[in-house]
């Protein structure tokens, strides 16, 4: 409901703002991925440019702990922390120090997401992504050595890098881009197979604990939050958003561009708007109850600023803002 302890490398650059045409996307504070695990929150930074990884305990003081590289991601699974790109990063439990893992095997060259599934001892996993195509890498050794499924659909992983990702529930991983093709495996990720939800994806891809979800906006560009509870059969709900008024009274609209979002253990979903939210006064943040109403923060509870992409949810140390 609130917000606090807002940072940022440098604000006196809003993204693509010319005259300076500040490029937030290409650039070594770009965010491009957070996880919680073991205590810590760590982040990675950075994207066309040498950029960082971050971790903290509270949520408002980080440090390096690894400089002068790009990363599409950052997960937590078997008790390490993996940092996606060629070769990926592995560090122990505390995130503190990072080596190389092995050469992922694929001739499409660009990592795009990085994932995991707490399948059968664990399953890291990378997305690839370029012109010339999608891929998929599996590893079943902590990012010692990677793979490539024996059966991929071409469309897997299309328009993944900002777009869904990977989750994981009831033996089943789910790979969704936002071209909203979802591929699914029961097998650790040697063989996938393809189904359409039925339009297309802006948010991140979410495990529940019951279904997978993730929203977008269907073929009349009306916004949907889309469930399944397999990865194989999704069901389409139109969303709402609710504003209070000055007044008082609260305004009831079709839903919001979803982007990054992400639940707690509670249920409590929250979200920032999709895009590129190159202007601070039109970043929004928004909760809700069950992904189909969502409330939107009022002026004040939130600082507006750079582009947020991705929302992480774990238990943070106290500090000077959250005391």
């Amino acid at each position: 409901m609130t917000w606090v302890g807002d940072r940022s490398d440098d604000e006196a650059y809003p993204c693509f703002d010319p005259p300076e045409e500040f490029d937030c996307d290409h650039h070594p504070g770009a965010g491009r991925g957070i996880t919680y695990g073991n205590g810590y929150f760590v982040a990675t930074f950075g994207w066309g440019k040498p950029g960082s990884i971050r971790r903290s305990k509270n949520g408002v003081d980080w440090e390096n702990v690894l400089e002068g590289e790009t990363f599409a991601g950052v997960v937590f699974g078997s008790g390490v922390f993996l940092a996606g790109e060629r070769p990926p990063q592995v560090a122990d439990a505390s995130g503190a120090t990072w080596a190389p893992g092995g050469d992922p095997s694929s001739d499409v060259w660009n990592v795009r997401r990085t994932g995991f599934a707490p399948h059968d001892g664990g399953r890291f996993l990378l997305a690839f992504g370029s012109n010339n195509g999608n891929d998929l890498n599996v590893s079943k050794d902590n990012g010692a050595s990677w793979s490539r499924p024996t059966t991929l659909p071409s469309a897997c992983a299309g328009d993944i890098q900002w777009s869904g990702g990977f989750a994981y529930g009831n033996g089943v991983i789910v790979v969704l881009g936002g071209t909203g093709v979802a591929c699914r495996s029961t097998d650790g990720g040697d063989t996938w197979t393809e189904s359409n939800i039925g339009g297309e994806v802006d948010a991140r891809l979410l495990w529940t604990g019951a279904e997978f979800v993730t929203w977008g906006r269907d073929a009349n560009y009306v916004s949907q939050r889309y469930t399944s509870a397999d990865g194989a059969t999704w069901t389409l709900t139109p969303t709402e958003v609710r504003r209070k008024n000055a007044d008082g009274t609260t305004q009831t609209s079709p839903g919001p561009l979803v982007g990054a979002v992400a639940r707690s253990d509670a249920g409590t979903y929250v979200a920032v708007n999709g895009g590129w939210q190159q202007y601070y006064e039109k970043q929004r943040f928004y909760r809700s109850a069950d992904g189909i109403t969502w409330d939107e923060l009022p002026a004040g509870s939130f600082t507006g600023s750079h582009p947020i992409q991705f929302i992480t949810h774990g238990l943070a140390e106290r500090s000077t803002v959250c005391p």
